[in-house]
């Protein structure tokens, strides 16, 4: 009859360390899905707030595309972007690049 008592509340203990480590683990869960939620929730507000959403730009591209209608544009479009006719800017650029003042760039060629 002892051993039976002595089983049944080592069973009890048992039973409760049990349920004492399940309920550690669940508030270990909820603590972690309550965390994960949170850094969720700080990113997607970032993302929303500070990301650009425009598309991209070839800078590259729309600086070939500047330089081409400046250089083979309306005579209009030369005298508003630079305050010339496009032959006296042409001929100045030449002036300029026999005296060794104006040199090709990485970024701006020179075309006679």
């Amino acid at each position: 009859m002892k051993s039976s008592i002595v089983d049944a509340s080592v069973a009890l203990r048992k039973r409760r360390r049990d349920e004492e480590e399940e309920k550690e683990l669940e508030q270990a869960f909820f603590i972690i899905v309550s965390v994960a939620t949170i850094l969720l929730g700080a990113m997607t507000w970032y993302h929303d707030k500070y990301f650009d959403k425009e598309p991209a730009w070839n800078l590259e591209l729309k600086r070939h595309s500047f330089l081409n209608r400046l250089y083979r544009g309306t005579k209009t479009d030369s005298i508003k972007q630079l305050r010339v006719n496009k032959n006296i800017f042409f001929k100045i650029g030449r002036i300029l690049q026999e005296k060794g003042q104006l040199v090709k760039t990485r970024n701006v060629p020179i075309t006679t």
